[in-house]
């Protein structure tokens, strides 16, 4: 749990589409989940289990995590980029969030929040994208 203590802020994820095709199962079979889960923007490291997004002082981790309903951060690191060229950005439809990373490198994360991680998600979408305009006014300035 090295990382995870170390963290600034924490928000449990699932894989962008997972939680679509769980209810596009539910109401359609196959097919439904076929469609609910389409149009990634992005990439991510996780499958269909649960992860944590963890900020530290120096970089953002995603982290995996163990069980499904009370899932708990475990010491398996899924990916990770520096802290000061990370944006990031949130958006909840009320029933869960769609949490977006973007890294200097181009690659972006796309990940769904249930409904009980949006507030930690939304903090650290709004850190994140402090440090990086402190990242950009400190590079200009090289």
């Amino acid at each position: 749990m090295a990382e995870i203590d170390e963290a600034i802020a924490t928000a449990i994820v699932k894989r962008r589409g997972a939680t679509r095709a769980g209810i596009g199962v539910a109401v359609g079979g196959m097919a439904g989940a076929a469609i609910a889960s389409r149009r990634p923007k992005g990439t991510t490291p996780l499958n269909d289990q649960f992860g944590f997004v963890a900020v530290l002082a120096d970089r953002v981790v995603l982290l995996k995590a163990k069980g499904a309903f009370r899932s708990k951060p475990t010491d398996t690191v899924l990916g990770q980029g520096d802290r000061a060229f990370t944006t990031a950005r949130f958006a909840s439809n009320g029933s869960w969030g769609v949490f977006e990373l973007s890294f200097a490198d181009g690659i972006m994360w796309e990940f769904d929040v249930p409904r009980a991680g949006m507030s930690d998600a939304r903090r650290i979408a709004d850190l994140l994208n402090q440090s990086a305009a402190i990242g950009a006014q400190d590079e200009a300035r090289s």
